[in-house]
């Protein structure tokens, strides 16, 4: 290796952490020392020029590994040190996924937001609405990860190009191998990665999150791509129910449900679930206790899974694409996630010849959380508390077919062949 191409890789590494392959660094300078003809580069130049490469670059195809290997283990763990990371996605999990999706598209939904609420209810709702969380996908090239912004960053947006370098500076505790981000731990550096920025653009990301198919031609998904989400409601008047196009969601559900159904029948029918947005547009919380069956998934697990009096329990935050729940879920729920109860699986792990096999039940169900989206039943509670998920089920043929009865039904009848 050249003094020149040392100097510029012992810059990289102490100045932005930056880890290159010898053979990548001299292409690298080869290349730009080509392009710059006669002009001669001052090292400042030459060194800003390859850092300028590296920010366009697919960290995969350096195959430098910064992230330590044991995040994605189920304990808690943490980064230390610093490690520069490549953006592959990210979305903002704190807003209902629809109406980001329709503002990328470039449709007024402000009405939709709304979803019939009164003024009062408007109001209420505002100062219920959760700070803007982004989930951001990474990885260093080799290793992969999550990242969630606990508190608000200010070096993150949601509108940042797939493959925006960031440079992580830790302590990052991580739980179930996820990042837990505050201001302190990031530091943006910029750059993007074209084939990511076409494949991972917020409107195709949100329409896989929701089920709805991707726009074909490249002209369908371009649309104003907003610095931050808005997040008060509007101060218009007030709009029906019908204006939030539950429709094309429930339409799309219908469809996902028929490929994953379960094939069983369940007497007397099966109601479709709710939404979100429905529940929480009339009194909330609701004046009286009652159950309501959601399909959602699981956003963020907050906390640890625990034994407290022989039961377990985890809170978390579901969402169903139009809303967000706080929820803890039940003993019952958790128990068939395990395999055990809380207390059949305590004598398990004290057994040392059996102690691997409890932990490998625990972090099975850690990672079945992880990856949850199915029907919830829940137990929404008129003092306030926290609502209960008493079951979790994989939908069903009738659920399907109850879903596509009220699609029908908006519609005036079944489609026509």
């Amino acid at each position: 290796m050249s003094v020149r191409m040392e100097a510029v890789g012992s810059w990289l590494r102490s100045r932005w952490q930056v880890l290159v392959p010898d053979a990548w660094l001299e292409a690298c300078v080869g290349w730009v020392v080509q392009e710059s003809g006669d002009r001669v580069l001052d090292p400042e130049q030459l060194q800003q020029q390859v850092l300028e490469q590296w920010l366009l670059t697919d960290l995969r195809a350096l195959g430098q590994a910064a992230l330590p290997e044991d995040l994605a283990g189920p304990g808690p763990s943490a980064l230390r040190g610093c490690a520069c990371v490549q953006v592959d996605s990210l979305l903002d999990v704190s807003q209902p996924a629809y109406s980001q999706l329709q503002r990328c598209r470039g449709d007024d939904c402000s009405d939709q937001e709304v979803c019939g609420a009164t003024q009062a209810t408007q109001a209420t709702q505002a100062a219920r609405r959760p700070a803007r969380m982004l989930m951001l996908q990474l990885t260093d090239g080799v290793r992969s990860c999550e990242a969630l912004e606990l508190r608000p960053v200010p070096a993150l947006r949601p509108d940042l190009p797939p493959g925006t370098k960031l440079l992580l500076q830790g302590p990052i505790a991580c739980r179930l191998g996820v990042l837990l981000l505050g201001p302190e731990n990031v530091r943006l550096l910029g750059g993007e990665v074209e084939a990511l920025v076409e494949r991972n653009r917020q409107v195709r990301l949100l329409s896989r999150a929701l089920g709805l198919p991707e726009a074909e031609r490249a002209g369908e998904d371009e649309g104003p791509r907003p610095t931050h989400i808005p997040g008060g409601p509007p101060d218009d008047d007030d709009f029906p129910d019908d204006d939030f196009p539950l429709d094309e969601l429930d339409h799309a559900l219908s469809q996902q449900i028929s490929q994953d159904a379960v094939p069983r029948h369940q007497e007397g029918g099966s109601a479709p679930f709710t939404y979100l947005c429905t529940l929480q547009a009339g009194p909330w919380p609701p004046p009286a206790a009652q159950e309501v069956r959601l399909q959602a998934f699981i956003v963020t697990l907050q906390g640890s899974m625990r034994s407290r009096g022989g039961q377990w329990g985890v809170a978390a935050c579901i969402s169903d694409g139009t809303g967000y729940l706080e929820v803890e879920l039940s003993d019952a729920v958790l128990t068939g996630l395990v395999g055990l109860s809380a207390g059949e699986w305590k004598l398990l792990r004290r057994d040392d010849r059996r102690r691997a096999e409890a932990e490998s039940r625990l972090q099975r169900c850690q990672r079945r959380l992880v990856d949850m989206c199915c029907i919830f039943t829940v137990r929404l509670d008129p003092a306030g508390e926290r609502a209960v998920v008493l079951s979790a089920d994989t939908p069903t043929e009738t659920d399907r077919a109850a879903l596509q009865e009220r699609v029908e039904g908006r519609r005036g009848g079944p489609d026509l062949p």
